[in-house]
């Protein structure tokens, strides 16, 4: 609470006592009893006025304190589903990542494993293809121009390299490809994990 609501209460209190007070000095012309009969009646007339004042006053404070209360709860509420939320969403993410990682180990062990490099390259779907077309949307920063011109862009042109080589290519090429190939795939993969950290931080 802060100093103007207290102040305001401060003033709201004294007026309470004086109104009644004033109300009894002047209809009494002021006078102070010596008789503890009167001064029984002017605590009854004072409790008669002020109390009723009072008791609405408290119905208020209920009402106002449930309200408070119950805005809070909401406000937690809210804020816990917000909570899991970014849970079930990253735990989707995490997901998306570990099947990708299946994929291009499965892909590049292909290139590096069979004799016959160009039938790999030529014929196995690259992996990325489902992930961008099914869970890319799900990483939010990736989607952003500055991302795609550093990560995506870089692995779709060495995609596209190792996808063209010809049939009467050398292996040595193949594998320098395969190579860049991994080392692009890899900083994409380590920058999506990045932004999933970010993403779990408690300041998001």
């Amino acid at each position: 609470m802060n100093k103007k609501n207290i102040r305001w209460i401060v003033i709201g209190c004294m007026t309470l006592f004086l109104i009644p007070n004033a109300f009894y000095y002047f209809n009494f012309n002021g006078e102070l009893s010596k008789s503890p009969k009167h001064w029984g009646q002017y605590g009854d007339f004072i409790g008669g006025s002020i109390n009723p004042v009072l008791t609405i006053a408290n119905i208020i404070a209920l009402i106002y304190l449930t309200y408070t209360v119950s805005h809070l709860e909401d406000k937690r509420s809210i804020e816990h589903m917000n909570v899991q939320k970014k849970i079930i969403i990253n735990q989707m993410r995490h997901n998306a990542l570990l099947d990708l990682l299946k994929a291009v180990d499965h892909y590049t062990n292909l290139i590096e494993t069979t004799p016959n490099k160009y039938a790999v390259v030529s014929t196995v779907n690259n992996p990325f293809d489902p992930f961008e077309q099914n869970t890319y949307h799900l990483f939010r920063d990736a989607n952003t121009d500055s991302f795609k011109k550093e990560y995506l862009e870089k692995l779709q042109s060495s995609i596209y390299k190792l996808k063209n080589i010809g049939m009467g290519e050398d292996n040595i090429r193949i594998k320098i490809e395969a190579d860049n190939y991994r080392t692009f795939q890899q900083n994409f993969i380590q920058a999506l994990n990045q932004y999933i950290i970010k993403e779990l931080s408690p300041t998001n």
